[in-house]
């Protein structure tokens, strides 16, 4: 009888990877050692083969077999296929922080609003933000909303993030803090004359003679009194 010794049939699968867009793509040497065997044995032979990237656009999306390994079919004892892998190119993670604000209580909502982006890395590089479209369209936080005139607090700032648009970035959007703060308000004591012998006004016709700079008519009732403290003549 004859016992008939066929070649071991391996699998070489190159690796599917991703990258940013600007990103170079891996090198041969990084694919290559990326790649898998399926089959193969430790027997000691080391199979040949090499990997390579034949796209060298940077067109966002995944790009088919376009990662490829190579080498002789026939190796020794092993019969050797090969399995393409796939590129996929992906946006740069961006946050675009909305700047905070202060307002005092009564006040319009700023109007010069920034935005701060925020990100370990850009690519490509030298990234111009303006490219980023939408930016103006700033809205305030819906729990609560904050008008002229809402009482002192925090309310968030966000804006739009359906509005913000890039070829090249992948956006989130991290509101800000809008304070409103207490309004400053200044009560003025009136400055009264009298004839020697006469009484000092009343504290009724003081308070009532005092004026108040800095309210707003938001039908709040400042509480305070007036008096004269001089009761000599």
């Amino acid at each position: 009888a004859t016992v008939m010794v066929t070649q071991r049939c391996v699998t070489v699968t190159a690796p599917s990877v991703t990258r940013l867009v600007g990103e170079t793509n891996p090198t041969d040497g990084e694919l290559t050692d990326g790649c898998t065997m399926d089959g193969k044995i430790d027997d000691g032979f080391a199979l040949v083969y090499s990997a390579t990237c034949t796209y060298t656009g940077d067109e966002l999306g995944t790009h088919e077999g376009v990662i490829t390994v190579t080498g002789e079919v026939n190796q020794g004892n092993y019969l050797v296929s090969y399995v393409p892998g796939d590129l996929k190119i992906d946006k740069v993670p961006l946050r675009i922080r909305v700047a905070d604000a202060s307002v005092a209580y009564g006040e319009d909502v700023p109007t010069d609003l920034g935005f701060k982006p925020e990100a370990e890395r850009y690519e490509p590089a030298n990234p111009d933000v303006a490219k980023i479209t939408g930016l103006g369209d700033v809205t305030f936080g819906t729990t609560p909303t904050y008008v002229r005139g809402s009482p002192v607090g925090t309310y968030a700032i966000s804006t739009n993030s359906a509005a913000l648009s890039s070829a090249y970035y992948d956006i989130t959007v991290v509101p800000g803090t809008l304070t409103v703060t207490q309004r400053c308000v200044t009560v003025t004591a009136p400055s009264k004359t009298r004839k020697v012998g006469e009484a000092n006004p009343s504290d009724d016709v003081l308070k009532a003679e005092c004026t108040v700079s800095g309210n707003l008519d938001d039908g709040f009732a400042l509480v305070y009194s007036a008096t004269c403290t001089y009761l000599g003549d």
